[in-house]
């Protein structure tokens, strides 16, 4: 390693210690090139990754799933993707390798999986530059370098990723939870109570407003969470009903006094006076 001003520091052959030593004429005559490594340093930007970290050094325990109880292999990465990721992966490396998608090893990526031959299949959580976090018998939870073990390498099967699942829609919980509730406000004022109680967002109350608040989205991109704006009985393009898309066909709104869910995927009524779907962003 150089330390600058024609000066080295390295391991010495006969006398096995550390020195340094003076770029003189011996080491200019042996010297070969010069390599800089780059981004060496562990990278928290996943969260399992991070959470992996932080267990680093807790003990070994067969049949252990916490940092109070030590970990084994399956153990380990089953807690941190839970605590990391919200992630529910199965207890054990077998029943793991059989969830999420497989990847080869040119494409995986700081969090993703690698399994390892053992007396049973081992996972492993990969956080870069070659290196894993993996729960051994004789160091516990610990960092191993691919790159310089003779142990692991020939021990390797292959590689997962998983899919982190979608985060719940709040405003649509609370609209779900809402539902059979007398509300004596308008179908604008329960939307912007919904999106006051569930993100902090303050929007329109009043329905010709609201219709213009975030983007217009045709209809069949509806998501869970969406807006949607139905017509007067009699047709027309003005807006006098607006809900909360809930998934598969239903929505709430306020209507007649209370808080209902509507299935409306076979009923024509609804249907026809549907107007438009819009999706809020902060």
């Amino acid at each position: 390693m150089y330390l600058g001003d024609d000066h080295i520091i390295h391991a010495t052959g006969e006398e096995g210690e550390t020195t340094i030593s003076y770029m003189n004429e011996y080491w200019k005559k042996h010297f070969t090139g010069v390599k800089r490594f780059d981004d060496l340093t562990l990278q928290y930007d996943n969260e399992a990754v991070f959470e992996a970290y932080q267990v680093l050094g807790t003990e070994y325990s067969l049949g252990g799933a916490s940092p109070e109880q030590g970990f084994d292999t399956g153990g380990l990465v089953q807690y941190v993707y839970k605590k990391g990721l919200n992630i529910d992966l199965p207890r054990y490396g077998n029943q793991q390798w059989q969830e999420g998608t497989e990847i080869s090893r040119d494409e995986i990526e700081r969090g993703d999986l690698m399994f390892f031959e053992g007396s049973s299949l081992i996972p492993a959580v990969y956080i870069g530059n070659n290196q894993i976090i993996v729960a051994t018998h004789s160091s516990g939870v610990a960092i191993v370098n691919l790159t310089t073990s003779s142990y692991w390498p020939p021990r390797y099967v292959g590689s997962r990723t998983y899919e982190r699942p979608q985060e719940e829609n709040r405003e649509a919980q609370l609209a779900e939870a809402y539902n059979g509730d007398a509300y004596e406000g308008t179908s604008a004022e329960f939307i912007q109570q919904l999106f006051e109680e569930g993100s902090g967002m303050t929007l329109p109350a009043t329905i010709e407003m609201l219709r213009q608040s975030g983007e217009k989205i045709h209809i069949e991109e509806l998501k869970r969470g969406d807006l949607m704006f139905f017509a007067g009985e009699d047709g027309g393009n003005t807006a006098e009903l607006a809900a909360i898309y809930l998934g598969e066909g239903r929505f709430a709104a306020a209507i007649d006094g209370k808080i209902a869910i509507t299935e409306m995927n076979t009923d024509e009524y609804w249907i026809k006076r549907l107007l438009e779907g819009r999706r809020i962003t902060e």
